[in-house]
């Protein structure tokens, strides 16, 4: 068994030309840090959530055989897991478990496929190249790796295990963009998105720690004895130490202190002007790194000229729709291809992965803006019925505000007369409500 680096790649086989993914002390460092959740983990997972948050639809999937599929499989959440170690570190894979008959070390032939058991996510930590490559010049895949290793973890108490896997058997999902010089063979990898925002992310902690603790050091009491000094020398400084927490005791029950005429008492308030401002300033800098919006990031209110915050949803929906487009398109349409040689399946073509746009309202909210809209309308029709009732607006007045109310020719409403407003009275009167008496 050859030994390997914590990076995952071998130095045993002579891989000692790719760039190591270190994973040392700092990157165990921001394991831990993701692990404890907050900003941390939301920089990773806010865009990959969101990707899948929406669902997809697959056009032209007949009898929904395929979206039952990926329903089977898990697989949003899988692709949401994909997005989310590619982001953190640099690359992510997908392992297809399938009833083919042949080992995971073996290429893949799809038309042996009778069924996709499960899938499994996998990062970049926990696979590493083999000496294996393709050697046909003539071929798209000449010169990368035809197998892997993967690390599936500690199996019944013993050291973590490690299986050869044949690359056909894997999709892959690279992190951001990285010119091909820097992947080093490892056609598939990126760079971490994430990276470098960990280290501004532990400054602003830092900074709150920091102005928690001046919060708490705000107002500072300073007490003025007189022979301080010499008593002291004297040997009375429990009696000094006593008077003290005699006065604080007193100014925390009365809000007040009493002191000898000679003493004298004050407490001096700490300067925070800037505090916020270094805040604000961590807060851009982590927003721009991560390349999602202050106010989404925070969950604050925008500011500035653009009270709406749109351009800000605008900018994080562009985000999202760029994994969606150029990170989980590309692993899904292969997925959905090796999905169809399946026998229960019964293949079909011109499909179409859509996703939905993530400026389209949900169900829900399209229920509340028309509760809200009914809300409102009939808070305004009651308002303009008492004006009627009142006297001091006529029925046609009513029919001409209604009708321009909701854009339409006042001709067109129904007829209202005197008859239909005593109805009215009545039934509301019935309700018991009381209603003002027409003049």
């Amino acid at each position: 068994m050859n030994t390997f680096n914590q990076d995952g790649y071998t130095d045993a086989l002579g891989l000692n030309q790719f760039r190591k993914t270190q994973i040392n002390s700092t990157a165990l460092l921001d394991l831990s840090l993701y692990e404890l959740g907050g900003l941390a983990a939301r920089v990773v997972d806010m865009p990959a959530d969101a990707a899948i948050s929406r669902s997809i639809e697959i056009q032209g999937d007949q009898d929904d055989a395929i979206s039952n599929e990926i329903e089977r499989l898990k697989i949003l959440p899988a692709l949401a897991d994909m997005v989310r170690w590619s982001r953190f570190f640099g690359g992510a894979v997908m392992v297809l478990l399938t009833d083919d008959g042949a080992r995971l070390s073996e290429p893949l032939e799809p038309s042996r496929i009778t069924r996709i058991d499960e899938v499994r996510v996998f990062d970049l930590s926990q696979i590493s190249p083999t000496a294996n490559r393709y050697s046909d010049p003539t071929k798209p895949n000449y010169g990368r790796y035809s197998s892997y290793r993967l690390n599936i973890g500690t199996i019944a108490g013993s050291l973590d295990s490690q299986v050869e896997i044949h690359e056909s058997r894997l999709l892959f999902m690279g992190g951001d963009s990285l010119p091909e010089r820097l992947k080093n063979g490892l056609h598939w990898i990126g760079r971490s998105a994430v990276r470098t925002v960990y280290p501004k992310i532990r400054d602003y902690q830092k900074s709150l720690m920091w102005a928690s603790l001046i919060l708490e050091r705000k107002q500072q009491a300073v007490h003025k004895m007189k022979g301080l000094a010499l008593a002291i020398d004297n040997g009375l400084e429990p009696v000094i130490r006593e008077r003290i927490n005699l006065v604080e005791r007193s100014r925390s029950i009365l809000n007040g202190v009493t002191v000898d005429s000679e003493d004298d008492y004050n407490i001096l308030n700490a300067d925070l002007s800037g505090i916020v401002d270094v805040l604000d300033e961590f807060k851009v800098a982590i927003s721009a790194d991560v390349n999602i919006p202050v106010a989404i990031l925070f969950g604050q209110s925008a500011k500035g000229m653009n009270a709406t915050g749109q351009s800000d949803f605008e900018s994080y929906y562009d985000l999202v729709e760029s994994i969606q487009q150029h990170k989980i398109k590309p692993v899904l349409e292969e997925l959905i291809e090796l999905l169809m040689f399946q026998k229960h399946i019964k293949p079909f073509e011109n499909w179409k992965i859509k996703f939905p746009s993530l400026n389209t309202p949900t169900d829900k909210e399209i229920a509340d803006v028309r509760k809200t809209n009914a809300d409102a309308a009939k808070i305004e029709l009651d308002r303009l019925i008492n004006l009627v009732d009142s006297g001091a607006l006529s029925t046609e007045e009513l029919r001409a505000q209604i009708a321009d109310e909701l854009g339409i020719q006042a001709e067109k409403l129904p007829q209202v007369d005197d008859d239909d407003v005593e109805k009215y009275q009545e039934e509301q009167k019935a309700k018991g409500v009381v209603v003002s008496p027409r003049n």
